[in-house]
């Protein structure tokens, strides 16, 4: 009875230890941040900040208008796992990247890396490191999306002649690459879509749009 009794007390002992080790060894997901300063620009500084598992949160801060909304939005793991890597080759964004020529001024961009494999960050104006660039130009490109979807959000329900002009700018920056991933605003465009007061061209156009993104 004495070693019986010896032997459950061991054996629930390492089952107690075990179960503790998973939730020790598991490892913080990694987090990308970006903020843009640009006073010639509304908002004059926006935050973004994206995690490994593909959720994020869009603030702009100091507005005193609707930009002033957080929103949350998620991108496809493909896409995270594709930006997280290119930033641990970036060496987590350690270093001055800034060109040596001098160029004009599109406002600062800030790059930060927080996670277990390790930290660093980044201001720049404008650089020549092609993997820089593209780093930039994605969360820019998320930006200017979630920046119009907030426009279409507020316009549909305060001003729908404005669709129009909206979805023109939006089209145009889509083309110019200059806004990108319009699935993250699936929703409202979904609303345009589906409105009945909403003008039929920009219908039109806001289902296009999500037929691409769903591609």
């Amino acid at each position: 009875m004495r070693e019986r009794g010896w032997l459950l007390l061991s054996c629930t002992a390492a089952l107690v230890l075990t179960a503790g080790l998973p939730a020790r060894s598991q490892a913080v997901p990694a987090r990308i941040t970006f903020e843009y300063d640009f006073p010639a620009e509304t908002p004059v500084h926006y935050r973004i900040d994206l995690g490994e598992t593909g959720e994020g949160k869009y603030q702009a801060l100091g507005a005193t208008d609707i930009a002033a909304s957080e929103i949350s939005f998620h991108l496809p793991a493909n896409v995270t796992e594709e930006w997280f890597a290119q930033a641990r080759a970036l060496h987590f964004f350690k270093g001055n990247f800034e060109a040596k020529r001098k160029v004009a001024f599109t406002g600062h961009k800030t790059l930060s890396y927080a996670g277990p494999d390790g930290t660093g960050t980044a201001t720049l104006n404008f650089t020549e490191d092609k993997r820089m660039t593209a780093m930039v130009d994605n969360f820019l490109g998320i930006g200017a999306t979630l920046q119009v979807g907030q426009r279409f959000e507020s316009d549909v329900r305060f001003h729908r002649m404005g669709l129009d002009a909206d979805m023109v700018t939006y089209k145009e920056s889509l083309k110019n690459h200059q806004a990108s991933y319009p699935e993250i605003i699936a929703p409202i465009l979904q609303q345009l879509v589906d409105n009945p007061e909403v003008m039929s061209h920009v219908q039109r156009d806001a289902s296009s749009i999500l037929h691409s993104s769903s591609q």
